[in-house]
């Protein structure tokens, strides 16, 4: 299994947290029926104005799978109102996490993979 991991956060005035906060439940409440995605959540930070985002799949080819399952509408309204920071990303080079990659980016996101040294 090429499991792919994503961390990384979005920031916005904290006006918009109910709009950020809606537009997160319902990505998260869509991805429960996406095979594959092992965690999609959102952690908000106590002045709201930033959100911490965590994802794992099992892999490239299920984030790639998820990515094509989101609804434009609203990652357009999320994006309307919230700036992406980059991305860590951690999963094995390979052909596939390249592609995922580059999908999340032509979102606009900056994703930095890291790829594994060792692991228990």
């Amino acid at each position: 299994m090429d499991e792919i991991r994503l961390s990384g956060w979005m920031t916005f005035d904290r006006k918009h947290y109910e709009a950020v906060a809606g537009f997160c439940e319902a990505l998260a409440r869509d991805a429960r029926d996406h095979p594959g995605v092992v965690e999609y959540s959102f952690w908000a930070n106590a002045e709201r104005d930033a959100i911490h985002v965590r994802e794992h799949y099992e892999s490239a080819a299920t984030m790639l799978d998820h990515l094509g399952r989101l609804d434009g509408e609203t990652i357009e309204g999320l994006l309307e109102v919230a700036r992406p920071q980059p991305v860590t990303c951690a999963a094995a080079d390979t052909p596939a996490t390249r592609e995922a990659v580059e999908t999340l980016a032509s979102l606009g996101v900056v994703v930095d993979l890291y790829v594994p040294v060792a692991r228990r």
